[in-house]
């Protein structure tokens, strides 16, 4: 993958995850905004429900009702036996007396046999007190019976069937805080809204409750408006309102787009290793070719020079130097064939499936047979470490004596003066170790020096030229035997081949 085009594809991925995580970012955003406000119109409905019903209850427990018992009784009959308008009359008598609860009227219904439909009076916005008893005509009052309470009307079943009636609905002006309180938590606990929650209570723009006016309000405030509270009257209900409770509504929303923006995050940062990798492998695939071509050029240049001079010299009359022009030409072709194998043989690695033999290899012989290949090719000291045991191990020969070969070559090339090989078992493993030594390898590129095609280098420059595939043929190699290889820096340079032993000597 050419660098541009790598540098526009990495700017497009990166544009699109950002794009991505500021949209998940404003569908959460709004996604968070939207439940807020449904929340906070679910409190304030259920304020409103809980405000109303308190009310409603305690107007239920302030009702009276008069009913006749006489199906002969007359309207003025009725009317005078319960002397209604001295009833009304105490009502509004007894306003001032603080010993009474002040209430207004609420709801007056009246009905009487001679007329068909009820009359009702709304609420009346004067004040009146309601004794404890009201009194009743004597000589007539086992002829009407008196009820307190919305239960004791309903526990007489259907009350219509009393065709003389008068009920009486009021409400109170005293609010039992506590009580409300208490309706409106329990109904918010109900819903699973726990929530920190204050009563308000004004008339006449004056604080009315709670006495200590001066606590600090909590941020949001519902304002209850119905029938129940008068116009110079205001009730709140001040509450806040925690962040936990609007997550939990969207907890599973947010987690289905944090999952999405990591399952797109890790994609990104994939493609951008493969892309990286992409662009070193054709970093290294370059610089392979450019060591090949040089590496190739080398024998070619040899051989034709050879050949030039076996065309202008008499070969008949200089025998000798046509000997050495043609072992001149023998060697370069070899190198190039060895050359041409390598890369062939590193191919196959990822084409075909190796076959691998099940051969019974002397170790101690092989060593010996690669090292004094080797030493005919260079000054530096191959050594063996010697032992009392021979190790005879059951594997490929010839992919063995590949692994083993690379090593020496790559010590040879990179090492320092003196080479050693040991052999250690352990484990039913057999460690087959090449030291040098060399400088070693620096730390950062240690862990490079089995990929493909890569070499150290110093800038542009390499000291000893190469392909960059004999670490990772080797490495590759070991894998498919069964066994591994690692380096070590300490305490000398060295690279370990490890083989499983199936039998000894």
């Amino acid at each position: 993958m050419r660098k541009k085009q790598a540098t526009y594809l990495i700017i497009i991925l990166t544009l699109i995850v950002l794009s991505t995580f500021g949209l998940q970012f404003y569908w959460n955003y709004q996604n968070f905004e939207n439940s807020t406000k449904a929340t906070n119109e679910e409190i304030k409905t259920l304020f409103e429900q809980s405000i109303t019903h308190y009310f409603e209850e305690e107007s239920k427990k302030n009702v009276i009702s008069y009913l006749s018992k006489e199906e002969d009784h007359s309207s003025l009959e009725f009317m005078d036996a319960i002397k209604i308008d001295t009833v009304l009359k105490k009502l509004d008598a007894s306003q001032n007396n603080k010993n009474h609860k002040k209430t207004s009227l609420r709801n007056v219904s009246v009905s009487f046999k001679e007329i068909e439909s009820d009359f009702e009076f709304q609420k009346t916005q004067k004040e009146v007190s309601i004794p404890k008893k009201i009194k009743t005509n004597k000589n007539e009052n086992k002829k009407i019976i008196v009820l307190h309470g919305q239960k004791a009307l309903d526990s007489i079943g259907d009350f219509t069937r009393f065709k003389n009636r008068i009920v009486i609905s009021m409400s109170k002006d005293i609010i039992n805080y506590k009580n409300l309180d208490s309706l409106i938590n329990r109904n918010l606990t109900n819903k699973k809204l726990y929530l920190q929650t204050q009563l308000w209570h004004s008339k006449n723009d004056s604080v009315h409750f709670p006495e200590a006016d001066m606590i600090k309000k909590l941020p949001f405030h519902y304002t209850y408006q119905s029938s129940f509270i008068n116009k110079n009257e205001n009730l709140e209900v001040y509450y806040d309102l925690p962040q936990s409770i609007i997550f939990r509504k969207i907890g599973i929303e947010i987690l289905l787009s944090l999952l999405l923006s990591l399952i797109i995050l890790f994609f990104m940062i994939y493609l951008l290793q493969i892309i990286k990798k992409q662009q070193k492998m054709d970093s290294y695939k370059n610089e392979f070719i450019s060591n090949m071509t040089h590496e190739f050029k080398t024998p070619i240049t040899t051989i034709k020079t050879a050949l030039e001079g076996l065309t202008y010299f008499n070969m008949e009359n200089n025998p000798k130097k046509t000997i050495q022009y043609l072992e001149i030409s023998n060697h370069q072709l070899d190198k190039l064939n060895l050359l041409v194998e390598k890369i062939l043989e590193t191919s196959t690695l990822k084409t075909t499936q190796i076959q691998i033999q099940n051969d019974a290899i002397n170790m101690d012989e092989m060593l010996e047979k690669i090292v004094s290949k080797y030493q005919t090719i260079t000054t530096k000291k191959i050594l063996i470490e010697s032992r009392n045991t021979t190790f005879l191990l059951k594997s490929d020969a010839f992919h063995v004596e590949q692994i083993i070969s690379n090593l020496i070559d790559n010590a040879v090339k990179y090492g320092g003066k003196q080479i050693i090989l040991s052999m250690e078992l352990q484990e039913n493993k057999l460690y087959i170790n090449c030291k040098d030594s060399g400088k070693g390898i620096e730390k950062s590129e240690q862990k490079k020096i089995f990929e493909q095609f890569y070499r150290i280098s110093n800038g542009n420059q390499h000291d000893v030229k190469g392909f960059g595939i004999g670490l990772f043929y080797a490495k590759t190699l070991a894998q498919k035997l069964g066994g591994n290889l690692t380096y070590q820096e300490e305490p000398q340079s060295t690279f370990t081949l490890t083989l499983p032993y199936e039998f000894s000597h």
